[in-house]
This record gives structure tokens, C-alpha cells and sequence, in this order.
């Protein structure tokens, strides 16, 4: 069982769920890089790179919209407005702010990452 029973991701706060659904099935963009930079403790896997392109904002002087559009992979223009944060369709306690799980948008997200990905956290 893991020490943190609910984890909050932020950037500023962009995603809350049981600890393990954050680590096995990130939904936000930023949290999904984040599970995927984690070092494997083994040197024969290999695991896709992590690559962020862009540079982190200036924290005195962050754009509108959405914190992190400037280097997510999937940024659309609706990203210049701050998405809201609240419960995904199917899961009351999960929760994520991006444009990608509101209604009007498709549930484009990777897929759930493997243990051995997310260094054999279960």
C-alpha cells in the first residue's frame, strides 16, 4: 500500500486521485511526463524518453490558460483558457484541469503505464 492514499499533482494543482491511479493512469499531460521520468531501478528495461519541449514559465509571470500549453504534446487552442478542475466522467475521485476531459473534447490520453514503469509501484 502505498504512503499517500490520495496524491495532488501541481502545476499549480492540475491532478488528484488515489495514489495508485496516478501512477498507473496519469491523465494530465504534465503528470503523464512526470510518471514517465521516473528512473526505472533497472538497467536492461528500456522505456520511452521523456522530451518537454520549451522552456518552464517565468513563476512571476505565467501565461493565461492553461500552465503548462506552452510545452504539452497535446495543446490545442483551447488551452488559452484555464480549464477547470473537477471529477473525470467515471471516477469521483479523480480529478484533473485539461481541456482534453471536458466534454467537448475527445479522451485523448496515453495509455495506463505498466508497473514496471512506474518502478514497480503497485
Amino acid at each position: 500500500m502505498p504512503v499517500l492514499e490520495i496524491l495532488g499533482v501541481s502545476y499549480p494543482i492540475i491532478e488528484s486521485a488515489p495514489t495508485t491511479e496516478i501512477i498507473h493512469d496519469p491523465k494530465h499531460p504534465y503528470t503523464q511526463a512526470l510518471m514517465r521520468a521516473i528512473p526505472i531501478p533497472d538497467p536492461a528495461y528500456g522505456r520511452e524518453g521523456v522530451e518537454l519541449r520549451g522552456t518552464p514559465g517565468d513563476a512571476s509571470n505565467m501565461p493565461s490558460g492553461c500552465r503548462f500549453k506552452d510545452r504539452c504534446p497535446e495543446r490545442m487552442d483551447i488551452c488559452d483558457e484555464m480549464p477547470a478542475f473537477g471529477p473525470l466522467a467515471d471516477a469521483d475521485e479523480h480529478q484533473v484541469a485539461c481541456h482534453l476531459y471536458t466534454d467537448d473534447q475527445p479522451d485523448v490520453h496515453r495509455p495506463p503505464i505498466s508497473s514496471a514503469e512506474s518502478g514497480g509501484v503497485e
